[in-house]
């Protein structure tokens, strides 16, 4: 049963990121190697993870012909000023195609994320990553390249979508309360940039839409703390209402409130939260 499932959602993968053209076979074996990692989730959603691997078989111009952008206008102005944006989307749809496709139509396009617990998946995600134009940073190495790059102009994207263990602060999310990076929220205002919250679902085969779901701004006379706590609690409503909408785009396979909240936690120990991210 395992190996039938594989097979089906390799063969779809295949079809969904192609119409008529289809991937050389090194693109191929690599869909049907991600598959076999992902056999068991709902196909809808394997297919978008398996077909990242098969985006560098594409020309540039053959995949933004198969995407429609919708509110992303604030964007390039903050470009033409040279102004940077923290970019925040979640395991949903196709957020490798969307991160790729945001960076060629608007502006520069950075990654910041933790290594990955397999170096050769890590290695071979960064190198299609890569190829795309998208310059990844490690969380491991630091932020202070990630800092010079937003302020410099590029887009810095994250996927705050997972649970943050103790170094999260705990906000709501579907009515529980779920351990959240902070870290968007202090990188946008130590850099003094929004946060551009969007999205990509699949309208149908081989046709995709981004969509920006919401700005957030820093209010600059705001006690920092309580920012950073208002702003994350918002990027939680954000992406709760994107995958209400959508819940067979969401790649959620792991435990989002691992983490449980502090009994009763003084404010003392939630400052220190707040600082350790």
């Amino acid at each position: 049963m395992r190996i039938t499932l594989t097979a089906a959602l390799a063969l779809a993968a295949l079809a969904a990121c192609s119409d008529d053209d289809t991937p050389p076979p090194l693109a191929c074996s690599a869909l049907t190697t991600a598959n076999l990692n992902i056999a068991g989730l709902k196909v809808a959603t394997a297919v978008e993870v398996a077909a990242s691997g098969a985006l560098p078989a594409h020309s540039k111009e053959s995949l933004l012909a198969r995407i429609e952008f919708t509110g992303f206008d604030p964007a390039r102005r903050w470009v033409e000023e040279g102004k940077g944006a923290v970019f925040l989307t979640g395991h949903f749809g196709n957020w490798e195609l969307l991160g790729a496709a945001f960076g060629w139509t608007y502006g520069p396009a950075h990654y910041v994320f933790p290594r990955q617990t397999n170096p050769a998946s890590d290695a071979y995600f960064n190198e299609i990553r890569s190829d795309l134009g998208i310059t990844c940073h490690a969380i491991e190495d630091g932020m202070l390249a990630p800092m010079r790059a937003v302020r410099r102009g590029a887009f810095l994207g994250m996927l705050p979508d997972q649970d943050a263990r103790k170094i999260g602060i705990h906000v709501p999310f579907f009515g529980r309360p779920a351990s959240t990076l902070t870290g968007p929220a202090r990188l946008a205002i130590a850099a003094n940039v929004p946060i551009v919250i969007a999205m990509m679902e699949r309208t149908g085969r081989g046709r995709f839409r981004a969509w920006v779901v919401r700005i957030l701004e820093a209010k600059p006379d705001a006690d920092e703390h309580a920012e950073i706590e208002r702003l994350t609690r918002e990027i939680n409503e954000a992406f709760e209402e994107v995958i209400r909408a959508r819940p067979d785009h969401w790649y959620w396979i792991h435990r989002r409130w691992k983490t449980p909240p502090p009994a009763a936690a003084p404010a003392a120990v939630a400052d220190a939260a707040l600082r350790r991210m």
